[in-house]
């Protein structure tokens, strides 16, 4: 069994990132208010306690679940509630918080939409802080004390405003620099699939044009077989045996161009999946693509049935890369008894209705021709799937 798989992808990376920072906030929360002053009631401390991380749990699981996938080309309603989830702890409990929620926002949201974000979430952090500045609650750091409060809290306040600017634009370059990616990696697949394509098209001009070599000679043998035959016929010896004589020598001729002919088809090799799947997969960083290609299929399939699936994986592969937005795809080949079956599915939005265009339509013709099925699934946020089964010698239909 071949599998091949890649993995920490940047959304991996960053959500990562944004947990150990959210552990250092519990962290430094806990150091400060545990244990408890004496004097305090244990019951309302707990049960204040108990809230409050409560609602640090909470964020933590709005980040990771709105972190699956980025950057975002569409603003959708819950990546904006999960923020909202997140934004009340930041602006409660820690404002450290509020930096991963800024950072967070030019990811997960389009660009102008998470431009309105940012400045919204500014003006909330600068009215909470003018609130809490109102009734004393502004603590400046330790280097401020000795200053005025005045200047103190100016200070304060503009760090806490630069750092969310800062963290909104870190967020930012990273998402350019993710969309650049994809869409190179979308140009670069293209290329790839383009290649392979290309080779594919080599190899039947080849064919081609040794079926035209084959008409020409051999059409031009047979009818001269056929005169030399029908002159036979027609004549007595011994002028019918050079004539006979001389439809051997033909038929001897053409015997020996269709060996040929047979021999350099046979030249012609069947694509290795392996390597051809290797290559295609290296070539796209995302989607991450999930391979599994079982040893007892791979020896046993002819040159027909590997050039059906290859060309079956590549069309998958395009599908998902122009339509699907999915993060991953999983292609699995196998063998049951005397058929090979490929199962190509996505993660990807789906669809209601699949409408076969040009690719998948071409796709089953493929299949058909080899006596072959294809089954098409998908269902609006499951992704698609196509499963295709082949007899393993490619009988035609």
């Amino acid at each position: 069994m071949t599998e091949f798989v890649r993995t920490w992808d940047i959304a991996t990376l960053l959500r990562l990132a944004g947990l150990t920072v959210w552990l250092t906030v519990c962290a430094e929360y806990l150091g400060a208010s545990l244990p408890p002053p004496a004097e305090t009631p244990l019951t309302p401390f707990w049960l204040v306690q108990g809230v409050i991380f409560f609602f640090l749990l909470a964020f933590a699981v709005a980040f990771w679940r709105n972190m699956r996938d980025i950057p975002a080309e569409e603003t959708r309603r819950g990546r904006v509630l999960l923020l909202l989830l997140q934004l009340l702890p930041a602006l409660l409990i820690s404002q450290d918080l509020s930096y991963i929620v800024a950072l967070e926002s030019a990811l997960v949201l389009p660009r102008r939409r998470a431009l309105q974000w940012i400045a919204g979430q500014i003006l909330v952090m600068f009215c909470l802080f003018m609130l809490f500045e109102h009734f004393g609650l502004v603590k400046p750091s330790a280097a401020l004390l000795a200053r005025d409060p005045g200047i103190a809290s100016g200070v304060t306040l503009l760090s806490l405003l630069t750092w969310q600017i800062f963290s909104f634009f870190g967020g930012w370059f990273a998402a350019g620099e993710a969309r650049s990616r994809r869409e190179a990696a979308r140009l670069n697949a293209e290329l790839v699939l383009a290649q392979q394509s290309l080779a594919e098209h080599s190899r039947a001009e080849e064919r081609l044009r040794i079926s035209r070599e084959l008409h020409d000679s051999v059409g031009h043998h047979l009818v001269a077989l056929s005169l030399q035959l029908d002159l036979a016929r027609r004549l007595e010896e011994p002028a019918r045996s050079t004539h006979i004589a001389t439809a051997d020598d033909l038929a001897r001729r053409m015997l020996a161009e269709v060996r040929q002919v047979v021999a350099a088809l046979r030249q012609q090799p069947a694509p290795d999946l392996r390597r051809e799947l290797t290559a295609l997969c290296r070539a796209i960083p995302e989607p991450c693509i999930h391979v599994q290609l079982a040893d007892e299929a791979l020896s046993a399939m002819e040159a027909a049935v590997a050039a059906v699936l290859l060309r079956a994986v590549q069309e998958a592969v395009s599908n998902t890369l122009r339509h699907g937005r999915a993060r991953n795809l999983w292609i699995v080949l196998r063998r049951i008894g005397d058929e090979l079956r490929l199962a190509i599915r996505d993660d990807g939005q789906g669809a209601g209705e699949v409408i076969c265009g040009n690719g998948l339509t071409g796709m089953r013709e493929r299949v058909t021709a080899l006596a072959g099925s294809l089954r098409i699934d998908a269902a609006p946020g499951r992704g698609l799937a196509l499963e295709i089964r082949l007899p393993i010698r490619g009988v035609l239909a």
